[in-house]
């Protein structure tokens, strides 16, 4: 009996005090989807918000690749690469009452230097296989070839961008609010090395 109620009284010492275990920071949901955010673990980042929806997708997914049209394989996994040396700091968060704003700076590869590169080549040659019958498969091809031509010869550089999340405590967990659209752009910009953007801003052009 005494064995009993000594066990007993054990897991609801164990229990009281889980449940006055103090809350996590609100750097510790952040911490963890910036780090899924390096290895594209999408599954990851979006259990850290609270709708459980990221609002972001993997860039180098089929379906995303196929949109861009030149993200051949090598071309993906030479950008894969680079995405895993993003470097982040967290700035000073600020915190009232259940919500806080956590600020993270992101140092990572901007990769457009290797594509302006390649678009000046590119263009040139793909102009001459165009007229000489050329699919559409032969001129991604093409592009995924030079590219990679580029990343051996062309140094990238580094770019530098701050997020601001904002985060929610939730019993005693924190969890990141919908990212704003700014941020989103930052991220899938960050994520692709600035590839999308130099390629939407080349569009454009």
């Amino acid at each position: 009996m005494i064995k009993t109620i000594a066990a007993f009284l054990a897991v609801v010492m164990v229990v009281f005090i889980m449940g006055c275990a103090p809350a996590d920071k609100p750097e510790s949901v952040v911490t963890n989807f910036c780090g899924a955010l390096k290895n594209f673990d999408m599954e990851t980042a979006s259990s850290c918000f609270l709708s459980g929806d990221a609002h972001i997708t993997n860039p180098y997914t089929e379906e995303n690749a196929e949109s861009q049209e030149f993200f051949t394989e090598q071309v993906i996994e030479y950008l894969t690469d680079c995405a895993k040396k993003m470097t982040y700091t967290f700035g000073e968060v600020t915190t009232e009452d259940d919500k806080a704003v956590v600020p993270v700076t992101f140092t990572y590869v901007d990769a457009s230097p290797v594509l302006s590169a390649t678009l000046g080549e590119y263009i040139t040659q793909a102009f001459a296989l165009a007229l000489g019958g050329a699919d559409d498969s032969a001129l991604e091809d093409l592009f995924g070839t030079i590219f990679m031509e580029k990343t051996e010869s062309v140094e990238t550089g580094t770019a530098t961008v701050t997020v601001q999340f904002v985060c929610v405590k939730q019993g005693n967990t924190w969890k990141m609010e919908s990212l704003s659209n700014d941020a989103q752009s930052d991220i899938s910009n960050m994520i692709s090395c600035n590839i999308v953007q130099a390629m939407e801003a080349f569009g454009e052009e």
